[in-house]
Formats: structure tokens, C-alpha cells, sequence
């Protein structure tokens, strides 16, 4: 499912990293397979770049690394949220990020095995249409929070603390809308 900002019909979310110091500073993982839950039997089938997951200690022993990724609402308040930042190689020019998606079933064990960005609060700047609001709904100074769904909204949910501030509606490289945030911490 693509995100509700996204308006073109078969296109998903994307990401223009502006300014993220977790890729300046390595503050990034990308073994961690990506679980719908804790218990890492339900593989998450569809993620798409901009989109947050939560990074928690794998207590089946199955990940290579020893964690995994999970939706926020089904990790821990106390668990770090990381922006999903995966690249892929393009090489036909009539395609963009917004028509890349990472499906499980298109991976050999079935799991798919995100980049994770960790967010520095009043630091990082980037640009996305990741967010789970109706396009043109959102203006400049718009406060948005990580779902429990994994995207952004005007909604509070379990990760109340880091929020992300509207600093320029902007529009995508493919002519979608977008807007450019700012990362903060709640005062």
C-alpha cells in the first residue's frame, strides 16, 4: 500500500536525503530482516523508502546479526525509530524512486532487509511524500509524527517524542508533491 500523499496511481513513497547525519556518520543498519511484530513470524510483505521501523533484539535467534526491524507500534516506546532508506540501481531512464518498492516475495528468503537511517533531532533535513495525509493537506510549520503503521501523520501515536516539522512544501523529482522536514524533539 502506498502512502495517502503519494497521487500518482502505482507510484510509492520516496526519499531525497537533503542533510541526514545518520549517512554522514554511520548511524545506519541494514541486516536487520523487517518483521510485522516482535515474535518475527510475519515477514512486513511491502516497504516503501521514508517509511520508520523500530530496531529491537531478536529473541528467536534467526537474524544474522541478532535484531530485527518492526513496525513502531509493535516495538517498544523506548526502541529508536530509523528512516527506511534503501537504493536501488536504475538503469532505465523512464523510471524513478517513486516507482521502486521492496516486496518480500521478490527476495530469495522471503524477507526484506532494509537500510535503516538513524534520525538526529534538530539536525536532519529531508524531503519525502512518505506521509499518511491527503495531498495539499499539509503547510509549513505542520508538525508530523511516526505512526504505528510505520508512516508519518498529524497523528500521535505510540512515538509521540520525535517529530518532524513541515519547512517547505516542496515537490518530487517526478512532479509529485512533497515537503521538506525537519527533525525535532517534543519540548
Amino acid at each position: 500500500m502506498a502512502a495517502k500523499f503519494v497521487s500518482k496511481a502505482g507510484k510509492y513513497g520516496q526519499v531525497e536525503p537533503n542533510k541526514l547525519s545518520g549517512i554522514t556518520f554511520a548511524n545506519n543498519i541494514a541486516q536487520a530482516p523487517a518483521y510485522l511484530d516482535e515474535t518475527a513470524t510475519d515477514a512486513i510483505p511491502e516497504l516503501e523508502n521514508g517509511m520508520f521501523l523500530k530496531v529491537i533484539a531478536d529473541t528467536t535467534e534467526g537474524s544474522p546479526m541478532g535484531y530485527i526491524a518492526v513496525l513502531p507500534g509493535a516495538a517498544p516506546a523506548t526502541a529508536k525509530p530509523y528512516l527506511v532508506f534503501s537504493e536501488k540501481k536504475i538503469y532505465d531512464e523512464r523510471h524513478g524512486y517513486s516507482d521502486f518498492v521492496a516486496r518480500a516475495a521478490e527476495f530469495v528468503d522471503g524477507l526484506i532487509y532494509p537500510r535503516l537511517i538513524g534520525i538526529t533531532p534538530d539536525s536532519d533535513l529531508y524531503t519525502t511524500n512518505t506521509i499518511n495525509e491527503d495531498p495539499g493537506s499539509l503547510a509549513v510549520g505542520d508538525v508530523l509524527y511516526v505512526g504505528d503503521d510505520g508512516y508519518l501523520s498529524k497523528a500521535q501515536e505510540t512515538d509521540a517524542v520525535l517529530q518532524f516539522v513541515v519547512v517547505k512544501v516542496y515537490t518530487m523529482p517526478d512532479g509529485q508533491e512533497g515537503v521538506k522536514l525537519m527533525s525535532k524533539i517534543q519540548e
